[in-house]
């Protein structure tokens, strides 16, 4: 079993998901001494096979992990209707291992979260593996704060084209989002440009409201 297939078959382990919220600075250490992340196999794999505990960025890469497995919680029912996948040793491998590119580019634990709830969201059938990629590319590409406060920046945007116009009173769009903010969004992927009355305004995407959705869950 690779690193892939292992975490793959860690987000069904009994009890991944408990354990791995229980991850803390402060438990990290205890946890690791009582063997007891050892238990779910990608940790198993990381600890045994390669003593991935040593460095500080070994340490955040396990923590990383520990916050997606804690993000890709999935039903007992699910489970059950991913066992005959779990079997395709392929299917574990490549899917496992794109996820494992994915969480070492994160800038944020809380990102990895996020990632967790994507993939959990693809395994439940409510999204495809297409947009599982789009999300991901689009989670890598953000801030963390657009993401955590995508629902407010779509409320701004939402109160702009809602506002009354007027030529006798012009309504900026900057008024209601700051222009950082708007390009920031739009560099990720969570907006989109558009020109109106002389000046650029931004627009969600289909991608942004399908994000909004799943970290609502």
């Amino acid at each position: 079993m690779n690193i892939g297939t292992s975490l793959v078959k860690s987000i069904f382990s009994a009890g991944a998901a408990e354990i791995a919220g229980e991850v803390s600075e402060l438990a990290l250490d205890d946890m690791l001494n009582e063997g007891v992340l050892k238990d779910i196999p990608v940790f198993g794999w990381l600890i045994k096979g390669y003593r991935v505990v040593s460095t500080v960025k070994d340490r955040i890469f396990l923590k990383k992990i520990a916050m997606f497995l804690q993000g890709a919680t999935v039903e007992s029912r699910l489970k059950e209707e991913f066992v005959d996948k779990l079997s395709d040793l392929s299917f574990c491998q490549n899917v496992g291992e794109n996820l494992i590119l994915l969480l070492d580019r994160q800038d944020n634990l809380e990102k990895a979260f996020i990632l967790g709830k994507s993939f959990a969201a693809y395994l439940s059938g409510s999204i495809d593996y297409d947009m599982f990629l789009r999300l991901a590319a689009t989670i890598d590409r953000a801030l963390i704060t657009d993401l955590t406060k995508l629902q407010t920046y779509y409320e701004s945007m939402k109160s702009y084209e809602q506002a009354p116009k007027s030529s006798e009173r012009r309504i900026r769009f900057q008024d209601f989002l700051n222009s950082e903010d708007s390009q920031s969004l739009c560099n990720a992927g969570l907006a989109f440009s558009q020109n109106s009355i002389g000046e650029d305004i931004c627009k969600p995407t289909a991608i942004g409201f399908c994000m909004i959705d799943l970290m609502s869950k």
